[in-house]
């Protein structure tokens, strides 16, 4: 069985071309928290948990983790944009990390019937 447990996928495709000259301001400051929590069916046991991710810098960053606590998982998300600014210095940087983050998005937890 295959579970997806984000279905909003915030950023999906927010990276800033290099042609772009200037800064990039946000309407305001971002703080996003999400925490989803499944229960595991009766018979299944998680056989795939995805690693997860996490990249900090000063100005933004995006943290995701799985996490099992008996017959619950547990996933959580902190998108956070402390500046409502990303200065085009770190474009780079933050184009890595929507990557990253997408590639996120593409895993999936697999869970499979216990013996």
């Amino acid at each position: 069985m295959y579970i997806e447990l984000d279905y909003d996928k915030e950023y999906s495709g927010f990276s800033f071309d290099e042609k772009r000259q200037n800064d990039y301001l946000f309407n305001y400051k971002k703080h996003l928290s999400i925490e989803t929590e499944l229960e595991i069916p009766d018979g299944f046991q998680v056989s795939e948990l995805p690693k997860g991710m996490q990249e900090k810098h000063p100005d933004f960053s995006f943290h995701i983790s799985y996490e099992q606590k008996e017959n619950k998982l547990i996933y959580r998300k902190e998108i956070s944009i402390d500046h409502a600014i990303v200065h085009k210095k770190d474009f780079e940087l933050w184009n890595k990390c929507i990557e990253q983050l997408e590639a996120q998005y593409q895993e999936q937890i697999v869970l499979s019937k216990k013996s």
